[in-house]
């Protein structure tokens, strides 16, 4: 495994078993009676849960657990699947209406595009991870 794949992976891996159990610790030890606040702003229980992070949370570590696997095995999805954080981005700065600045928006923008690049080079181009791909795709004769 290229040296970047196994960093990353390593770092997956830590958000795969930290960000799950962070959540479910976070919600039970607080429990329904608590008192929730988001922004200073006293909030609802109920509230908490779809404002508060939690299920954003809890899907970035079954994120990460399902690329720490496609990495490890060199599965073929495992690359795309990489792009979807930059797709949901996109999605939401294109459909969200905020009331950012021009100059602010293009630089989102701008280095959500670089990142993407730099990662697409990184993933389809770099020799040693096209290597280490390819070692895994040819069928065992």
């Amino acid at each position: 495994m290229p040296y970047g794949l196994r960093v990353v992976s390593k770092v997956l891996l830590i958000f795969a078993f930290v960000f799950p159990i962070f959540t479910l610790i976070l919600l039970l030890a607080h429990g329904q009676h608590s008192h929730f606040v988001i922004n200073g702003k006293q909030v609802t229980y109920e509230e908490f849960l779809h404002r508060g992070g939690f299920l954003q949370f809890f899907l970035i570590g079954i994120y990460s657990a399902i690329l720490v696997y496609g990495f490890l095995h060199a599965s073929r999805w495992s690359r795309p699947l990489c792009f979807l954080p930059f797709a949901i981005s996109l999605f939401l700065a294109v459909f969200h209406s905020s009331q950012a600045p021009l100059a602010t928006a293009l630089y989102g923008y701008l280095s959500l595009i670089c990142s993407a690049a730099l990662l697409s080079w990184y993933l389809f181009y770099r020799q040693t991870v096209r290597d280490y791909y390819a070692r895994t795709q040819k069928p065992a004769a």
